[in-house]
């Protein structure tokens, strides 16, 4: 009986459900669609930002000095263990194997041009082929550690330029050589002079300008290096630290069982770089704080206004409801006085009224859901170039947010009920 009485009701005053049904499918469209992609910016934004550069350094454990960002130093030439070349592959086989995007050996030597000029020498693969165990189409190298450096020209390709270079704007400045020149160079202790062809000029505006790229079996030649380098760019997916994080990065020791392991097993930039130290005996893994944090930062901004853009748009939801239904109750004061009359209850009257907001909002919500997965992944993609990952747990929560939002609207104006006289409406007074 209730169920008919609900359904002739929605049906009769069908025009104004459906501005209801509107109302709160406008506000679930946007709320599915923020809360979809703010459990989804996490990896995306790191995916984005890892095109600024490595976040974690690997070098020798007997290594001391300041590190810069990319890893290069004030004295190249003292006296140092390396990394061998060898134990890299071993990168990609920790836990957060998946998140290793890419690493970029690097080895420092100095070179003599024959105007005299000494110049700094980084040996580095730039892009090539690395297949793993993990990963059979796996690339390392440079320009996968910082695709966004801006490059006149080209970068080399392993393969075909054995002796492709890329030069550091200052050190391109000061020799007055660009892509396609040709830049011999000679050992500081002489030897061979080894001719490098200059396929681009990079500008980052950091001690990378003054440097010279080159392939890293250049960079031995020059060096004297066997199968050793001085350290390792890596690029790696890690989340923004917590307060588990934090207490790690400080006191591992202290954390409970518990603890450690959860740790662990969370891509935090600690872990991995841990996590890197554990299979590679002798190294020592150092995050670049201003990246990593800077990376937390700007996720948790972006994902504190969109919570703010959802509460203001189901607060305008609400808005709405609250004035359809305070028009709602107006039109039906006869229908609600007849009602009162037969021996209807206000109790039982407004829970009949709010039984039809609440249906009323729940179609919206499943219409403002399928709507609101639309436009996420309309915006995934103009933003990320990708797909968002629509998150099953959001259905509960938007249908139980349409409720809601429906419910806060029509529940002062469901108050008016018990104003309603059935003897004083009906008799037309």
């Amino acid at each position: 009986m209730i169920a008919r009485l609900l359904w002739a009701s929605l049906w009769h005053d069908r025009r104004r459900k459906s501005y209801a049904v509107l109302n709160v499918a406008l506000g679930t469209t946007l709320a599915t669609a923020l809360l979809n992609l703010s459990l989804d910016i996490g990896d995306k934004m790191n995916q984005e930002l890892r095109g600024f550069g490595a976040n974690l350094v690997v070098v020798p454990r007997s290594t001391d000095g300041p590190l810069r960002l990319g890893g290069l130093d004030d004295d190249p030439l003292r006296k140092r263990d390396g990394i061998p070349l060898a134990s890299l592959p071993r990168i990609k086989e920790i836990f957060w194997q998946h998140n290793i995007v890419s690493f970029a050996p690097l080895l420092e030597s100095r070179a003599k041009t024959k105007g005299g000029d000494v110049v700094t020498i980084v040996g580095t693969w730039f892009d090539r082929a690395y297949p793993v165990a993990a990963d059979d189409e796996f690339r390392a190298g440079i320009a996968r550690v910082y695709p966004l450096w801006p490059m006149s020209g080209r970068w080399p390709d392993d393969a075909a330029d054995p002796r492709g270079t890329v030069l550091g704007a200052e050190v391109a400045r000061k020799l007055s050589v660009g892509p396609g020149d040709v830049l011999p160079v000679i050992p500081l202790d002489g030897g061979e002079t080894v001719n490098l062809a200059v396929c681009g000029v990079v500008r980052t505006g950091a001690d990378e300008d003054e440097r010279v790229f080159v392939p890293l079996e250049v960079a031995s030649l020059l060096g004297r290096h066997d199968d050793l380098v001085d350290r390792v760019l890596v690029s790696a997916l890690t989340m923004p630290d917590n307060d588990l994080a934090r207490r790690a990065r400080h006191a591992r020791e202290t954390l409970a069982t518990r603890e450690y392991d959860v740790w662990y097993c969370s891509p935090f930039v600690d872990a991995v770089a841990y996590q890197i130290e554990e299979v590679i005996p002798g190294a020592r893994v150092k995050p670049i704080r201003q990246i990593t944090e800077s990376e937390g930062v700007v996720i948790r901004k972006i994902q504190f206004l969109m919570a703010v853009v959802t509460v203001v748009a189901l607060s305008c939801s609400a808005l709405g409801v609250f004035s359809l239904a305070g028009t709602m109750i107006a039109d039906r004061k006869k229908e609600i006085g007849l009602c009162k009359a037969l021996g209807a209850g206000n109790g039982q009257v407004m829970l009949m009224f709010l039984a039809e907001i609440a249906l009323a909002g729940l179609v919206g919500g499943v219409l403002g859901m399928c709507l609101g997965i639309g436009v996420c992944e309309g915006i995934s993609q103009k933003l990320f170039g990708a797909w968002a990952s629509v998150k099953l747990g959001t259905v509960p929560v938007v249908g139980l947010l349409s409720i809601v939002v429906s419910l806060t609207g029509s529940l002062i104006p469901a108050r008016l009920i018990l104003r309603v006289e059935p003897s004083v409406t009906l008799s037309g007074e």
